[in-house]
């Protein structure tokens, strides 16, 4: 089962959308704000972070950058949920790594949607990082390519993956595919 915590400072929409995702099939944690969450995934891991913007203690945004310069989160898909309809704001979310931003109040459908394109689909890869080999923490002699869109099914059984010594390494749904 695939395992999203939730990132929201306002314990109603914490049960409504943990209500949602576990009627949906999902394994559903919680957090208060960046802080509690990244006490959170010190002690987990996660398929999908879905988080707020506007929380006490720290931001969402500045919880999207915190959790992109950690190995453990560096390639978890993160969703924006929040009322914010600022341009700036979704901008600087993205630049700081997050995989996409839905509006509260949340649809159903679109949300479910969303969550599949980003944990079931094929897998877009859209280099989303600047500098993916510094990103994601990869020795220089690994390279590093756009692959515009990849589906899934024509890799068979072979998943995104880096052979490094000798060792598969799988990356999940990394933003760039290793040679």
């Amino acid at each position: 089962m695939q395992k999203i915590m939730i990132v929201d400072d306002s314990p109603s929409m914490r049960r409504l959308l943990s209500s949602f995702l576990e009627q949906s099939g999902y394994e559903v944690a919680q957090a208060v704000d960046g802080v509690d969450a990244l006490e959170v995934v010190d002690n987990d891991t996660f398929d999908l972070i879905i988080t707020d913007i506007n929380m006490p203690n720290m931001d969402g945004l500045t919880l999207v950058t915190e959790l992109r310069k950690l190995d453990a989160t560096r390639h978890i898909p993160i969703l924006v949920l929040t009322t914010e309809m600022d341009m700036t704001k979704k901008q600087t979310a993205k630049e700081s790594g997050a995989t996409g931003w839905l509006n509260k109040p949340f649809d159903e459908e679109r949300m479910l949607s969303a969550i599949n394109r980003v944990l079931d689909g094929p897998l877009s890869l859209d280099l989303r990082f600047k500098n993916p080999r510094q990103t994601l923490g990869l020795p220089s002699q690994v390279n590093c390519f756009s692959a515009g869109h990849v589906d899934e099914a024509a890799l068979g059984s072979l998943r995104l993956a880096d052979v490094l010594d000798g060792n598969r390494v799988n990356l999940g749904r990394a933003s760039v595919l290793l040679l």
